[in-house]
């Protein structure tokens, strides 16, 4: 008996652990950004209660559509430095395409888990820093610009329950 509690133990937490986001091959063919939009922005969430949405990320492969003064350069991968402004009690996880945390490769899409347990209400303004890597004669090198930051997203978090 105990035996099946502690291999039904082990099997919850490795699925809770391995609960990762899965790219939607919608966004593929859009021109590049984050999911959902800065009009349509992130689930509403409710304090004290688990909260999970998801956010796509479409990597450009032209530099200047990020900053038009990169024309010409090609974009390898972009790293996702971080969300700020995220509610206390939620952070981000993403489903890397590289072993290096939260890296997504140009051209594909991505995404990242904004999960938790928010212990604050009220209405969050989020911005999501990027940092690019351009091919630079064959070398990727992080953009020299440094991170990118796109604001406009924001996460509500209702004190009252969720629960209808």
């Amino acid at each position: 008996m105990k035996k099946l509690i502690l291999t039904a133990t082990f099997a919850a937490a490795g699925t809770i652990v391995s609960a990762q986001c899965t790219p939607n091959p919608t966004y593929a063919d859009s021109v590049y950004g984050v999911w959902p939009d800065t009009t349509a922005n992130f689930a509403p969430a409710y304090l004290n209660e688990v909260y999970s949405d998801t956010m796509q990320i479409l990597v450009p492969t032209d530099a200047s559509q990020i900053d038009p003064s990169f024309a010409g350069y090609t974009i390898v991968k972009i790293d996702l430095e971080g969300v700020d402004g995220l509610p206390a009690g939620l952070s981000v996880n993403c489903n890397s395409h590289t072993a290096d945390p939260c890296t997504f490769n140009a051209g594909q899409v991505g995404c990242g888990l904004i999960e938790g347990t928010p212990t604050e209400s009220g209405i969050f303004p989020l911005v999501i820093n990027v940092l690019p890597y351009v091919d630079f004669f064959g070398t990727t090198i992080p953009s020299p610009l440094g991170s990118v930051p796109f604001s406009g997203y924001e996460i509500v978090v209702n004190s009252g329950t969720g629960i209808v």
